[in-house]
């Protein structure tokens, strides 16, 4: 953290600082409830175990019933386990894993984009880092913490797409096509996933496109 928030640094040694320190405090969750215990994870173990034995989705959560719902953590997590033959907890670690490293890198990149400055971006990162929820209840096998990156990796798309694409050129319009195509099959993951994610998406897509607009 020291290195990642003084100014010595390049770029890319605080892309990879800030993505240590992200998985580092998930294995601090990891070494505190290896075994999805924590919470919410009781509920997301069940849709779980269904969606691996049944092979369908949506199926019955007596424990919070509004989580069988929205499939997207138990569908990437049961395509994980049935691909790579891993035990079901071992999956969802690894999900999560990834998920916690595509959110430190999607931060990154926002509060990169935002203030101009790479040091900027690292000390926003170690800052958040410093949030017990981060270190706890956002790193638990539960749809929150595979939503959450997701809609910060979808703001990062959108500030890429304002502040780095430019020009009418081929090259130009291919890149907003591409980086808009990401931009849609975010959204439609982050609806699949978690509901309360997917009402702050709007909220702030719709207040992005106002001050756009008037600027």
């Amino acid at each position: 953290v020291v290195r990642l928030v003084g100014a010595q640094a390049g770029r890319t040694e605080r892309i990879g600082l800030a993505a240590t320190v992200g998985l580092l405090l998930y294995g601090v969750k990891v070494l505190h409830d290896p075994w999805l215990v924590y919470s919410d994870e009781w509920a997301h173990r069940v849709n779980l175990a269904e969606a691996l034995a049944t092979g369908r989705l949506f199926g019955a959560n007596d424990i919070i019933p509004v989580t069988a719902q929205f499939p997207g953590l138990a569908a990437i997590t049961s395509a994980v386990a049935s691909a790579s033959g891993l035990s079901q907890t071992a999956s969802a670690m690894a999900v999560i894993a990834v998920a916690r490293l595509l959110f430190t890198l999607a931060l990154f990149l926002l509060l990169e984009r935002a203030s101009g400055s790479a040091r900027a971006a690292g000390i926003g990162c170690a800052v958040y880092a410093a949030a017990p929820n981060f270190v706890f209840w956002s790193a638990q096998y539960a749809y929150e913490s595979l939503a959450l990156p997701l809609l910060v990796g979808l703001l990062a798309v959108v500030a890429i797409l304002v502040r780095d694409v430019e020009g009418q050129d081929r090259a130009a319009r291919r890149a907003r096509l591409g980086l808009t195509a990401l931009a849609a099959i975010v959204v439609l993951l982050v609806v699949v996933t978690h509901h309360v994610t997917s009402y702050a998406m709007v909220f702030l897509l719709a207040v992005l496109s106002l001050v756009m607009r008037r600027g």
